[in-house]
């Protein structure tokens, strides 16, 4: 049965063999986190070894600079979608929270408000009724796809984007941009092995290929896992370009998985990644 650091080393050998532009910064990245205490690559040895780590990484221009896949091109669709948790979209370096919002207030009360005003309006909730600026995450961009989640099936839609359970939050939102509203700013790009870095689950996409976008992981037990949708990372994405629908996604849904604890899931995503 597989664990972390066979799917760490299938990525990693994935990422350079399929992606060999980023093959001398993967290296580099890998150097930093041999050196790190932990059990497992993906699991590090208490909090202050994890932000040591991350702190090393960002030393690295083409991890903190993020987002430097082939061009992407959308197509097939008017509207980009995302699914985050409330507390990412709330700690985004680039949103600036409105006076009358307290971007500090515990995530069962923003999303409270949210769903208020979601329930009110009956239809999607411009973002910025409640802050401006941009979304991204701590390295500047952040991810997207054409796929339509499903608030109403929100753990299918996903484990279809390749999400696990433990990387979702109870209080959440999807996200949605107009293609038509992006420009060159934002930076429309295929996601690479070093955007997701950090993620044991990743498909990579072959260079040679010249992909005008990456592909999710479909995630499904007893499995094979398959490939998913389409995806994207953005650059920056003005705040006042997105519309957002709050949902709240139980941790009793099944199937679970967990990227940590779940050898089920290490071991499909090992023969996944083996037959790239």
């Amino acid at each position: 049965m597989a664990d972390l650091t066979d799917i760490y080393n299938s990525r990693k050998d994935n990422g350079q063999t399929r992606q060999p532009r980023h093959a001398g910064a993967l290296d580099k990245l890998n150097s930093i986190l041999l050196a790190a205490p932990a059990d497992q690559p993906y699991r590090f040895d208490g909090d202050k070894t994890e932000r040591s780590v991350i702190g090393e990484f960002r030393n690295l221009k083409a991890y903190t600079d993020g987002s430097a896949g082939y061009v992407g091109k959308i197509t097939g669709s008017d509207v980009i979608y995302r699914l985050s948790g409330l507390t990412k979209v709330a700690k985004s370096p680039g949103v600036i929270w409105r006076s009358h919002i307290k971007a500090d207030a515990p995530d069962p009360d923003l999303y409270r408000l949210i769903e208020e005003d979601y329930k009110r309006i009956r239809d999607w909730v411009a973002l910025g009724r409640y802050c401006t600026g941009y979304v991204c995450n701590d390295r500047n961009f952040s991810w997207w796809t054409t796929f339509p989640i499903d608030p109403l099936a929100v753990n299918e839609s996903a484990h279809l984007l390749g999400l696990t359970n433990n990387s979702l939050h109870p209080y959440s939102i999807v996200l949605r941009c107009p293609v038509a509203s992006l420009t060159r700013y934002n930076s429309i790009r295929v996601p690479t092995a070093i955007d997701a870095y950090r993620s044991p689950v990743f498909h990579t996409t072959r260079d040679s290929d010249k992909p005008k976008s990456g592909i999710t992981v479909k995630l499904s037990k007893p499995g094979p896992l398959s490939e998913g949708v389409d995806e994207f990372v953005l650059k920056s994405v003005e705040v006042d370009k997105i519309d957002i629908m709050p949902v709240f996604i139980s941790d009793r849904l099944n199937p679970y998985f967990d990227s940590d604890v779940d050898p089920d899931l290490w071991t499909l995503l090992y023969d996944y990644y083996k037959k790239f």
